[in-house]
């Protein structure tokens, strides 16, 4: 019996990062990943984006720097963490082994006059 539900948390587990990670996805972008160099340069024009836009594409930022003129310098997070993975796999003796599951994007995006100036995305 122990075995059995051993083997079925395992499972579980083994499960769990395929339906449970978090990605940054947009209303009707079909999908795309917003951390994606091909999306962001498809939606992200320096000199034309304006900060209206950005927040439209990807809401409130994670930090924001606005000066009295606007805004100049805007950070979003992403993280593709599964504290449940983490959490069972420490549970079942596999220590760490759920860290190994995350992952952590930022996007900068930095602005002159109300409009995007240049954007980069880091790991």
């Amino acid at each position: 019996m122990k075995s059995l539900l051993r083997t079925a948390c395992l499972a579980l587990m083994l499960a769990l990062p395929l339906t449970a990670c978090k990605t940054m996805q947009g209303g009707g972008t079909s999908g795309a990943n917003k951390y994606d160099m091909t999306y962001l340069r498809t939606q992200i024009k320096p000199g034309v984006t304006t900060s209206d836009e950005i927040l439209r594409l990807f809401g409130q930022p994670s930090y924001r720097d606005d000066g009295a003129k606007g805004p100049n310098y805007w950070a979003y997070d992403e993280s593709d963490d599964n504290a449940l993975f983490s959490t069972a796999m420490s549970s079942l003796g596999l220590g760490t082994a759920g860290n190994a599951m995350s992952t952590s994007r930022k996007l900068s995006i930095y602005f002159t006059n109300n409009r995007v100036q240049d954007f980069s995305v880091s790991q």
